[in-house]
């Protein structure tokens, strides 16, 4: 993917990179202006920055995070159960009603 030109022009002002360069440095940078500018600034703090992109949590971060965890399973399997249960009461209602339908034809056939 071609550099928009508008982007490499700021790039060109802001440091001291040709346009050839500001070309490869986009490329490098994922068409990140800001990163080649800031990269240009300070070289070793963008290297260190990448190194540490995952933030640590804290302990109650962590804490609710296993709280939510532990809720959402129990929603969740509480939610089949109840699916089953219905499925399981739907098909002994249709049971019983085939039941009485049969009692019915039994009953007006004997007549």
């Amino acid at each position: 993917m071609e550099p928009d030109k508008e982007i490499i022009n700021i790039i060109i002002r802001q440091t001291n990179y040709n346009e050839n360069e500001a070309k490869q440095k986009l490329i490098e940078h994922d068409n990140n202006y800001l990163e080649v500018i800031k990269n240009y600034m300070n070289p070793s703090k963008i290297k260190n920055n990448n190194n540490n992109t995952k933030k640590k949590k804290t302990t109650n971060q962590l804490m609710y995070g296993e709280f939510r965890n532990l809720m959402d399973d129990a929603s969740r399997n509480y939610r089949i159960q109840k699916e089953k249960e219905d499925k399981i009461n739907q098909i002994i209602g249709n049971i019983k009603y085939e039941k009485e339908k049969e009692k019915n034809n039994i009953s007006t056939n004997e007549m």
